[in-house]
């Protein structure tokens, strides 16, 4: 019998696109894929990880990787807010900073 081969989009195993897939796989096959990894010694679960990677089901880690900013609209509609409030406000705008920032104190408990 041939063996199946991975989807070329979506999950590697059904080819379902859920929002939160993890090394090509969606929730449901990346959990079965953990828990057959975590019945091995650890030679054997590098080993199968290597080979579920050389074989297509599995993608690489990115463990240890920088992750990819995606496009936030809002970064920079927040620097033109705080930009113009600067500009209009000038000394007061530091002055109201400062004031917003008071020392805590330790509060003292109540005697019963």
């Amino acid at each position: 019998m041939e063996q199946p081969k991975p989807k070329t989009t979506g999950c590697k195993v059904c080819g379902n696109e859920p929002d939160d897939m993890r090394r090509g796989l969606c929730q449901k096959h990346y959990r079965r894929y953990m828990a057959k990894l975590k019945t091995l010694e650890p030679a054997e679960a590098e080993a199968f990880e290597a080979k579920c990677i050389a074989d297509g089901w599995l993608e690489e880690s990115r463990q240890g990787q920088k992750s990819t900013k995606d496009f936030d609209p809002f970064d920079d509609l927040v620097a033109e807010v705080q930009a113009e409030f600067e500009e209009q406000l000038g000394p007061k705008a530091e002055a109201a900073k400062q004031a917003k920032a008071p020392a805590k104190t330790p509060r003292k408990r109540k005697a019963n």
